[in-house]
């Protein structure tokens, strides 16, 4: 929402402090649009994992020390099974590290080889997008993803 005037920004921030949040524990604010910050949506398919979202995140890190992976916010994750077991996530990666991403023919070093990193056509999303912001270093205390022995 736009506020032209300093009377529709107070009416707002008034409004939204009187709102509850869908989203238990959390709160709604009016924030700047400037100080919004805008994010890379890249999608990853990490094949045949089979351990905790904290070990990934570990994995990620130490194996990719050229990357920032404690900045990047997960927006999306999706187990898979069947022919092609895994998980797909779908990532959001602060904007100013999309060069250095692109430097590494979008790739990401996992245990033995790499994986590929798909780029979104619309790639910049204000972190607090429609799909939810998680931080991908609250992935342990937020998402358990398990799998059938």
């Amino acid at each position: 929402m736009w506020c032209n005037y300093e009377r529709s920004l107070f009416w707002l921030e008034e409004t939204v402090s009187r709102m509850s949040s869908p989203t238990v524990g959390t709160t709604l604010t009016v924030t700047l649009l400037s100080k919004i910050q805008l994010r890379s949506r890249l999608e990853l398919y990490v094949p045949n994992f089979e351990g905790g979202v904290e070990q990934l995140h570990q994995i990620l890190s130490l194996q990719n020390p050229w990357y920032n992976v404690s900045l990047w916010a997960l927006f999306r994750y999706e187990k898979l099974t069947g022919n092609q077991p895994g998980v797909f996530l779908i990532l959001g990666v602060p904007s100013e590290e999309l060069p250095n991403i692109l430097a590494r023919n979008l790739k990401v070093a996992y245990l033995t080889g790499t994986i590929n990193i798909r780029l979104f056509q619309d790639t910049d999303i204000p972190q607090n997008s429609e799909l939810g912001l998680l931080p991908y270093r609250k992935w342990r205390k937020e998402i358990q993803i398990s799998y059938p022995s």
